[in-house]
C-alpha cells in the first residue's frame, strides 16, 4: 500500500471492512525503529500465521478474516517490534516482503516455505521473550489449530 505511511492517504488496510492503522507509536529510535519498519513488522505479525489465527477465531467463522469489524480488531493482539531483535526485524521485513499475497488457506501453513519462515522467526523471538514457551510446540499448536479452523470453515 502505497499510501500506508502518508497521513493525509489510505493507511494499511486490514480487513474487507476497511478498516486501517495508523501513527504507530510502538518505535525506539535507540535500535532505528521508526514508523515505517514498526508498522511494517506489525503487518507482517498480522499476516503470519500467529495474526492469521487470531483472526480466524475473532472474526465470523463463516467467512473468516474477510469480515472482520472494529469490535473483532480491538481483540487482535501483535507483538510489539520493540521486543524484537533489530537484526531480526530486518530478517521479518525481508521474509514479509517476499509472502505470497493473498496467503493461502488451502494447504496447511507449514507447507507454504515464506509463510512458515516468517512464522519460525516470530516463534523463536517469542521463545526468547518470554523463556517459558517452547518455540517449536507453540509453532506446531498455532499450525494444526490454523488448519483446523481452515477445514472448518471450508467444509
Amino acid at each position: 500500500n502505497g499510501y500506508a505511511f502518508a497521513t493525509s492517504g489510505r493507511q494499511v488496510r486490514l480487513s474487507s471492512n476497511f478498516l486501517s492503522y495508523g501513527g504507530c507509536t510502538a518505535i525506539d529510535p535507540t535500535t532505528n525503529l521508526d514508523e515505517s519498519s514498526a508498522t511494517r513488522l506489525i503487518a507482517a505479525w498480522l499476516m503470519s500465521s500467529f495474526g492469521h489465527l487470531q483472526f480466524e477465531l475473532e472474526s465470523n467463522n463463516r467467512e473468516g478474516a474477510r469480515s472482520l469489524e472494529q469490535h473483532h480488531a480491538d481483540s487482535i493482539g501483535v507483538f510489539d517490534p520493540r521486543l524484537i531483535q533489530p537484526q531480526r526485524r530486518i530478517d521479518i521485513l525481508e521474509v514479509f516482503g517476499r509472502l505470497p499475497f493473498p496467503v493461502r488457506t488451502d494447504i496447511r501453513p507449514e507447507l507454504q516455505p515464506e509463510l512458515m519462515q516468517l512464522d519460525r522467526i516470530f516463534s523463536d523471538e517469542l521463545a526468547r521473550v518470554l523463556p517459558n514457551l517452547d518455540s517449536n510446540s507453540m509453532l506446531l499448536e498455532v499450525w494444526d489449530r490454523l488448519h483446523d479452523l481452515h477445514e472448518e470453515r471450508n467444509n
